[in-house]
């Protein structure tokens, strides 16, 4: 077993999210909504489209990437976001921006995983809003089967966690989930 000088050397050179930490991302100002509605899909075992996520998309007007925010429903009764962002963000893609797919030297899309605070009955679980970066070693769709169905999908999906200043710059009134006194 190879010892690592630090945590991060471990993906070194594999993680596509390496490319993207230094990358410039659309500002909230130069976006606009121009979706925002509640999407059933079909979760990995299920026979009917039981799964449901909010889908949110911003287009700026001029050459910026689009961004797609998936947030994961409380009232999911299927596979969460998580465990289907890589069927979810090939579906959805080909759905509002099929020619982004050709995108050359950029992702297709900003797309960001979101998870709203929730609290219980014993006190706060996970208090604040959770707002992940997605990216896939290869943003090229291809057909798999999930479920004994025939799916689109993307390759292996990579996760950074947006801190909130990059998540409010990037989404402005979007992340209107976070407490207005933090």
């Amino acid at each position: 077993m190879r010892e690592f000088d630090r945590p991060e050397d471990v993906f070194a050179g594999e993680n596509p999210m390496d490319d993207h930490v230094s990358e410039t991302l659309p500002q909230a100002d130069s976006l606009t909504k121009t979706a925002d509605y509640r999407y059933a899909f079909r979760g990995t075992w299920d026979k009917e489209p039981e799964g449901r996520c909010r889908v949110r998309i911003l287009e700026g007007q001029g050459k910026e990437q689009p961004v797609m925010i998936l947030t994961e429903l409380r009232d999911n009764p299927s596979t969460s976001v998580t465990n289907m962002i890589e069927v979810l963000a090939a579906e959805l893609i080909a759905k509002h921006f099929p020619q982004r797919f050709e995108a050359v030297r950029e992702d297709p899309v900003v797309l960001i995983e979101h998870y709203e605070p929730v609290k219980d009955d014993r006190g706060a679980r996970r208090a604040a809003p959770t707002y992940d970066r997605v990216a896939f070693g290869s943003w090229a769709p291809r057909r798999i089967w999930l479920g004994g169905k025939e799916r689109v999908s993307l390759s292996e999906p990579y996760w950074r966690h947006l801190p909130e200043q990059e998540v409010k710059a990037l989404l402005g009134a979007e992340a209107d989930d976070f407490s207005p006194t933090r």
